[in-house]
């Protein structure tokens, strides 16, 4: 069993965490559309935070995009190097940050099912997405 080689679980992130930054906004104006999504932004009344709203979800990502290369580390060993594995970890991370965060933010800011039903499964495909780019940089080797 390798030794996880933390450098590259950062660097991987990093780029899992822009991956991210530029696949979310597309994919959810892509599958959702500008109308529906300003719909539920007026409904959810987020606190006006200027530039500290982005700010907090450019880190949010990083982090997310941190995590699912440290899992992608973590079970590459059981599963092996590559895509597969890849896709486990961003499944893995996916089911513990998503639904329950959407679900919650479906009751608090009563929006409507269909959208927080689309937005989780978009998210699913950004969150492999960006987990297999972060794992492609990750190796074990010094």
């Amino acid at each position: 069993m390798g030794k996880i080689m933390w450098s590259r679980v950062v660097l991987g992130g990093l780029m899992a965490g822009v991956g991210l930054i530029v696949l979310a906004p597309v994919l959810t104006m892509l599958f959702i559309g500008q109308q529906e999504l300003q719909a539920a932004i007026q409904a959810f009344h987020p606190l006006q935070g200027g530039i500290y709203a982005p700010l907090c979800l450019a880190i949010a990502f990083f982090f997310l995009g941190i995590l699912a290369v440290w899992w992608y580390a973590a079970i590459r060993s059981r599963f092996g190097p590559g895509w597969k594995t890849a896709i486990i970890a961003g499944f893995a991370v996916w089911l513990t940050a998503n639904p329950a965060q959407s679900l919650l933010l479906a009751r608090v800011a009563r929006l409507p099912i269909a959208f927080v039903l689309k937005s989780t499964a978009i998210y699913l495909i950004i969150i492999i997405a960006s987990t297999v780019l972060g794992a492609w940089l990750y190796k074990e080797e010094a």
